[in-house]
């Protein structure tokens, strides 16, 4: 080009063309200017008179070639970044679809929970309450009852009366089970504490229990959701493994509360038998372990399951304060 010397040509189609392979053919020898082309005009190949025909043709089907590989690659280098760009974007849609999830979930458990609380609330006021009087009015009227054969009423009445009391207590369980009534009127610790009498009662497991601290750090609903928790692992322990002792403990953490639940029964073999448990639960009636997880994932804490064959489970629990309940712990 006029106004340009060989090497500023080569430099100036470099910039504008960088794909251009760059070959040099000339009767010049000049050290320098082979210098100079090659780091300035970052030329291929340069060919000195008199070049053979056949060395000539090598050399173009070489750069031919190595130009085509050049294309190939950016084009592959872009579909590659298209790729990157599509998986992107199909993550962030999974992250949206699974908060999303979470949100629904969330929505679902708070649902049941209305739904357990207003069954518990109908069986409490009602029932619960035609119960309770019912056997008041029963013990009076076994109080003014005269009969020849009083043994007979006697038995009877204590028949009757006996039948009244469990009636009333699987009730007052069925309540307690479906919505802890207890939490709203005595806090979360004590409805803890009476869950873990009735526990040790009815499976006749043993209950080491350590410091509860908790209602002090949740919220009502959270409380709820702990509860929830621990009742299903606790239930479930009851169930399936055949343990005589357990040991209940929380640890109150600077942001955190963590709670340690081990028991002493015939465990499970991690490799084989984790993804059966939560189904064989499920099809006893039982949430399992699935809800367990979502519930402490609805939390913002994490679950930690470590089992061993004739040795027992240890479930570890990790949640988060409620942020309304931080300031409670400075």
């Amino acid at each position: 080009m006029p106004g340009m010397t060989g090497i500023e040509l080569l430099q100036h189609i470099k910039k504008h063309n960088k794909d251009v392979i760059r070959i040099i053919l000339t009767a010049y020898t000049e050290v320098a200017d082979i210098i100079d082309a090659i780091n300035k005009g970052h030329i291929y190949q340069y060919i000195v008179k008199p070049w053979v025909e056949n060395d000539l043709l090598q050399v173009l089907d070489k750069a031919s070639e190595n130009f085509l590989l050049i294309r190939e690659n950016k084009r592959l280098v872009k579909e590659l970044e298209e790729d990157i760009s599509k998986r992107r974007r199909m993550e962030d849609e999974l992250r949206t679809l699974y908060k999303e999830l979470q949100r629904l979930s969330a929505r679902l458990i708070d649902a049941q929970e209305n739904e357990r609380k207003r069954i518990a609330m109908e069986l409490h006021d009602g029932i619960g309450q035609n119960l309770i009087a019912l056997k008041l009015q029963f013990n009076n009227f076994c109080f003014q009852l005269e009969s020849s054969d009083k043994e007979k009423t006697q038995e009877v009445a204590t028949i009757i009366s006996s039948t009244l009391q469990k009636t009333l207590e699987s009730t007052r369980s069925i309540c307690q089970n479906l919505w802890p009534v207890v939490i709203e009127k005595f806090g979360f610790d004590l409805a803890l504490k009476e869950f873990l009498g009735n526990f040790s009662r009815d499976y006749g497991i043993e209950i080491v229990l350590g410091s509860i601290h908790i209602q002090k750090y949740f919220s009502k609903h959270d409380q709820h959701q702990i509860y929830r928790i621990l009742q299903e692992i606790l239930n479930n322990i009851g169930k399936h493994s055949g343990t005589k002792k357990v040991n209940l403990n929380t640890i109150n953490r600077a942001d955190s509360l963590c709670i340690e639940i081990t028991d002493f029964g015939r465990g499970f073999d991690m490799s084989s038998d984790m993804p059966n448990l939560a189904g064989s639960q499920q099809e006893k009636g039982c949430l399992g372990l699935n809800t367990i997880r979502e519930r402490v994932i609805i939390l913002g804490g994490t679950i930690d399951i470590q089992s061993f064959v004739e040795k027992g489970t240890r479930f570890t629990l990790l949640l988060p304060y409620s942020s309304e309940k931080q300031g409670d712990t400075k």
